[in-house]
């Protein structure tokens, strides 16, 4: 399929079909590239893991695959497609209340329709959700929220994220990694 995400370390994101079902996506993560340092089958599967624990909050995984070529090592996980980030959902919104309204944008919060403030509310209680599931994201950023058809909110990328009792396990105390993820 197409590239639909960017390539990066952590993968790159294209369309996929499954079943005749071409609305999937489907995210490959090459083994030990070493642009930035080894991102390792451990570290996949862990992310796969993270991901499949926020059921709801997450794309839903729809399957995984390994591939051992010589020349294209690496995990795949096919989801269920997203439209479109909230960032851009916003981003268009405030545009044509600006427009329609021919306002200055510090007088845009007395402006802000309820969907907008809906959105938002959807996205803290995302966030709180993941939380109450003993997860940290670890990049937490308006792109990585994604809204499907529904206009459900949900949260994506979740290379950098983990267990919050892994963590405090590992490495001390809960408030010391809130603090590292602002």
């Amino acid at each position: 399929g197409d590239i639909i995400g960017e390539e990066s370390v952590y993968g790159t994101v294209y369309e996929a079909c499954i079943n005749d079902d071409c609305e999937n996506v489907f995210k490959y993560i090459p083994i030990d590239w070493s642009q930035t340092g080894i991102i390792t089958e451990k570290m996949i599967l862990y992310e796969i893991k993270i991901q499949k624990k926020a059921v709801g909050i997450a794309p839903k995984i729809l399957g995984t695959w390994k591939c051992n070529d010589e020349k294209n090592k690496g995990i795949g996980f096919a989801m269920e497609s997203l439209v479109n980030t909230v960032f851009k959902v916003i981003e268009n919104e405030v545009r044509k209340i600006m427009k329609n309204n021919k306002i200055k944008s510090s007088n845009l919060k007395n402006l802000m329709p309820q969907k907008l403030k809906n959105l938002i509310d959807e996205v803290l209680k995302k966030i709180k959700m993941l939380h109450d599931k003993d997860i940290f994201h670890g990049d937490a950023h308006l792109n990585n929220f994604m809204i499907d058809k529904k206009f459900n909110v949900k949260i994506i990328d979740y290379g950098k994220s983990g267990l919050i009792t892994d963590y405090i396990y590992s490495f001390g105390n809960k408030n010391q990694l809130y603090s590292m993820q602002n």
